[in-house]
């Protein structure tokens, strides 16, 4: 599956309180980076597929720790793309971002300050049963 530049397709209309969300990339994936080039692969998938993403759609990618939120990597990719229209960059970046997330590749980040938070387990609540 290869994505390029993440320019050309449909949006998908996500809310408005998307571009205030901060991503970061899944705990569960592997990538490798060549010059201009992005290769991630989850992990945690049954039947792993190799995504590949060129141009904006690595710079968005690179971005992507936890701490910039998606309205900054829309500013970002504007700039880099010239752009004019800051809406039509939105639209494209928001509905990346989510298609992502949806392939298991980067999840909702909602404590910058503990950029490990979602890699350890989940501990239970008190008086919660735990599986042991």
């Amino acid at each position: 599956m290869t994505r390029d530049q993440y320019t050309g397709s449909t949006p998908t209309d996500p809310a408005r309180s998307a571009s205030s969300r901060l991503w970061r990339r899944s705990p569960s994936i592997a990538h490798v980076e060549t010059p201009g080039r992005s290769v991630i692969l989850d992990l945690a998938a049954p039947a792993p597929v190799p995504l590949v993403l060129t141009g904006t759609a690595v710079s968005i990618w690179q971005a992507l720790d936890g701490v910039v939120s998606a309205r900054q990597l829309v500013e970002g990719a504007a700039m880099s793309a010239g752009a004019p229209e800051f809406s039509v960059v939105e639209s494209a970046v928001l509905s990346f971002l989510e298609e992502l997330r949806a392939a298991g590749l980067i999840e909702i980040h909602t404590d910058p300050s503990d950029p490990d938070r979602s890699a350890r387990p989940k501990q239970p609540a008190p008086g919660e049963e735990t599986d042991e």
